[in-house]
């Protein structure tokens, strides 16, 4: 069986689970495993970007206080939570891009994960929570970066010019405690998240990432009004190290700073490369939910983050910093009047603004008996900056035909938009679009089993696009096509998609078991006159995009099992 049949298989089976689960399955659900549900893939991250619930990324949002467990346990009668408390779950996925897609993510996914969470309540002593996941896949084909979530770090990112497979395993583990103080209540919380990713053709390259994450919260109820603010911080670190295993093998290895420029001095070439990212983020947010009995519930909550980012060389020297300042408002208002008819509005943005500095290092000479050099910082430059925005507005209509069936209308926009700038050169790149669409949906509600279908169908235009990119030098080589006009491609193009979504729930005396599957098709072009027309810098085996227009087509899909009680 070959390869492009063997992903046939895979999503043809996805597909008849899915039609399965429509066909057999007769209720519905706010499923416990997509409140806890971490993308582990590119394609998964751009599904969730519409198809989750507005239900569910309001949870979410709760959830992230750790005040919040043991207030729904005791406030149960004032907050609209879910039946069940635990889940055991696992779950696979895999998704294939053809055409135009950004090479520092491939363009082909697979990944299994088997995941536990759990609440426990002890009478007068508060709640102790806590969530772990095993997850381990594939990103395929990445070209021209050897560094794992490069959208931390852009525009400093590692590579080589020969790309391939990283095989990856992730660990995650999160726990915490919440109690009542008289009427205020308070919890704390810690996670561990590990990654070990590695690509076995040469030159070999290990990615051993760590983040720590610490973090406190209060919550109270003024009048039926609750009112909670968290604060935390998070300690990332990835090391790098690549190298050849073949006698004698070298390749350039180089050290990049954006719009395709790389310290020539220090991008030599090498029989291996390695480098430290360190990454300290401080967060805070603030939410408010107004009494869920009334007819009107507004909801809103407003997050801050702080990164600090800076390099270390395997000369231990700090190459590089950013500092990205990151705000993310939400507001979802519902309307539940007496009658059938049920109307909610849901706001998000996720906007990004980072800053990029270059620091300028002496060498000297420290002992001239023994020959020793040390470096010295004599200069700072803040030459790359960098900004992303990211809206959903979104308007659903719920019609409830009887105690256990509604339907549900859907219907908004996505806008995004992404700029880059860098000021020695004046180089300035751009995207924005507008992703329209439309989704509905079926809910039942039995007293042995639940169901929620969905169906959403997105058109992405372009609407904006700018790419001041020439180069200067031209008797050096540069990496503009492959690490700024790909982006700028990828990005320039319009497409439509097909979204579906569907859960069942078959309960138990005391638990429940249930199934979760959903893809994603997408079909669509590289606007016409986005074309790269001088000469590509650096040809090599990396995977890459093509210089003429292409199409845009992605497909995604994952099945979970899930037990919850």
């Amino acid at each position: 069986m070959t390869t492009m049949q063997h992903t046939q298989m895979k999503y043809l089976f996805l597909f008849a689970g899915y039609l399965l689960t429509i066909f057999r399955a007769d209720g519905q659900t706010a499923s416990l495993t997509d409140r806890l549900q971490t993308s582990l893939s590119p394609s998964e991250s751009r599904y969730n970007t519409v198809s989750s619930d507005m239900e569910t990324k309001w949870q979410q949002l709760l959830y992230r206080n750790p005040a919040f467990y043991e207030l729904k346990h005791t406030h149960s009668n004032l907050l609209n939570t879910g039946k069940y408390r635990s889940v055991i779950a696992t779950g696979y996925a895999a998704g294939d891009l053809d055409g135009d897609f950004l090479p520092y993510e491939g363009n082909a996914y697979e990944d299994f994960r088997i995941m536990g969470s759990g609440e426990y309540s002890i009478s007068s002593a508060g709640t102790i929570f806590g969530t772990a996941q095993y997850a381990r896949g594939t990103h395929r084909n990445i070209g021209w970066n050897a560094t794992r979530y490069a959208e931390l770090y852009q525009p400093y990112i590692s590579t080589d010019s020969v790309g391939g497979d990283f095989h990856f395993e992730d660990y995650r583990i999160e726990g915490g405690y919440s109690f009542q103080l008289k009427k205020l209540f308070l919890g704390v919380y810690a996670s561990f998240h590990g990654e070990q990713a590695h690509r076995k053709s040469d030159p070999r390259a290990l990615n051993n990432m760590t983040w720590l994450s610490l973090g406190i919260g209060a919550g109270r109820f003024f009048n039926r009004h609750l009112v909670m603010v968290q604060a935390g911080f998070e300690r990332n670190k990835q090391h790098i190290t690549m190298r050849y295993w073949r006698p004698g093998q070298q390749d350039r290895f180089f050290i990049g700073y954006g719009f395709g420029l790389y310290d020539v001095r220090l991008s030599g070439v090498l029989f291996g490369y390695s480098r430290m990212y360190y990454l300290n983020e401080g967060n805070a947010m603030v939410t408010y939910q107004s009494p869920v009995d009334k007819p009107f519930i507004l909801s809103a909550a407003l997050g801050y983050k702080h990164d600090f980012m800076k390099t270390e060389e395997s000369d231990i020297r700090d190459l590089y910093e950013s500092r990205t300042h990151r705000i993310n408002p939400t507001v979802q208002l519902k309307w539940l009047p007496s009658s059938p008819l049920s109307f909610t509005l849901f706001l998000e943005n996720h906007t990004d603004r980072r800053k990029g500095y270059e620091n300028i290092f002496e060498q000297y000479l420290v002992d001239e008996a023994n020959n020793i050099y040390d470096f010295r910082l004599i200069d700072t430059q803040q030459k790359y900056s960098s900004s992303k925005s990211e809206s959903l507005v979104q308007l659903k209509a719920s019609y409830r035909i009887n105690p256990a069936h509604s339907l549900e209308l859907t219907g908004g926009a996505a806008l995004f938009q992404h700029e880059e700038k860098y000021k020695e050169e004046n180089y300035r790149v751009k995207n924005s679009s507008v992703s329209p669409h439309i989704g509905i949906g079926y809910k039942m509600k039995l007293k042995k089993s639940e169901t929620d279908i969905s169906c959403f169908f997105i058109r992405q235009l372009a609407t904006d696009s700018q790419y001041d990119v020439v180069m200067k030098n031209t008797h050096i080589e540069h990496l503009d096509f492959q690490h700024t006009f790909a982006p700028y491609a990828y990005y320039n193009s319009d497409f439509t998609a097909v979204q579906l979504a569907a859960t069942y729930v078959y309960h138990l005396k005391k638990c429940g078991i249930g199934a979760n599957l959903k893809l994603m098709y997408k079909t669509g072009d590289r606007n016409s006159e986005t074309a790269y027309t001088d000469e590509i810098g650096f040809a090599s085996s990396a995977p890459m995009i093509t210089a003429m227009p292409d199409k845009h087509d992605e497909i995604w899909g994952s099945g979970s099992l899930f037990f919850v009680f």
